[in-house]
């Protein structure tokens, strides 16, 4: 939802260069780990990710598809 904010806005306004972080390296559910030490849950972030990016790369000049990145904890396997 947020990255379809993101494009949404950047699609109005051509001039406007936007990126978005999604932070996978800190635990914001009590008791559950970083998503990013969870395969299966960083697996369905990375897919949701892609998901919405994919749905705006047709519809907009490839400059103007916000970017995206990924932030992960210091170790990852």
């Amino acid at each position: 939802m947020s990255y379809a904010l993101l494009a949404n806005a950047a699609e109005m306004d051509e001039d406007l260069r936007l990126a978005m972080e999604v932070n996978l390296s800190c635990p914001n559910i009590d008791g559950k780990p970083p998503p990013a030490y969870d395969t299966a849950m960083l697996t369905e972030y990375l897919e949701a990710i892609g998901d919405s990016k994919s749905t705006f790369r047709g519809r907009m000049d490839a400059d103007s598809v916000p970017r995206c990145g990924i932030k992960l904890p210091p170790y990852t396997w």
